[in-house]
């Protein structure tokens, strides 16, 4: 016993029986909100009666895995959709005048 290195003979914690319990809980508060982030959790069960720090709050919640998702962001419009160039039509001859180049460098070689 004496040769032992001291690095292996640490204590090693159990989790009790109150953290499952407590992570049980926590999911399904979860899935009831899951836009809510780990403070608002605890104070819904503080509420319910239990009694925890935001250390162990914290600890659970990274344990089981948990994040809130990012809020993704709508992208905006630029411009109005009056002016888009699927809805509106050619108003004279040559309006369109991107065809000219498609057609300039699809169709018939030029000698420039």
């Amino acid at each position: 016993m004496l040769d032992l290195p001291r690095s292996s003979q640490r204590f090693e914690g159990k989790p009790r029986d109150e953290d499952a319990r407590l992570t049980k809980r926590i999911l399904e508060l979860v899935r009831e909100r899951p836009r809510w982030g780990y403070r608002q959790i605890c104070q819904l069960l503080r509420r319910e009666g239990e009694t925890l720090n935001m250390k162990k709050m914290h600890r659970l919640w990274k344990a089981a895995g948990l994040k809130v998702p990012q809020k993704r962001r709508k992208k905006r419009a630029t411009g109005v959709s009056t002016n888009a160039c699927h809805v509106q039509p050619a108003s004279f001859m040559h309006d369109v005048w991107t065809w000219d180049f498609i057609q300039s460098s699809t169709g018939e070689r030029s000698a420039f």
